[in-house]
């Protein structure tokens, strides 16, 4: 990208954030700066680990080994394999 698109480009967002102040996408909390999360938010945040539904990403209570399903896929296996 040339110069001038660099600094358009910079210019468009500036003007968007003036226009429509970021909103932390837990509290709703205006102007927070560029970050979707303050650090407080991004520190109480709990990530998803194994185990997990081998078809739709979905943690489950307890791990059963390879291809683990959770209830709602095992109750209705969704489409793709």
């Amino acid at each position: 990208m040339n110069q001038l698109g660099r600094r358009t480009k910079a210019f468009l967002r500036e003007t968007a954030d003036l226009l429509w102040p970021p909103r932390s996408l837990v509290s709703g909390e205006r102007g927070l700066g560029k970050w979707p999360l303050t650090s407080g938010e991004f520190a109480s945040l709990s990530f998803i680990t194994d185990p997990v539904c081998d078809a739709c990403g979905a943690p489950v209570p307890f791990d059963a080994g390879l291809d683990t399903r959770c209830a709602a896929c095992l109750a209705r296996p969704p489409r793709w394999s």
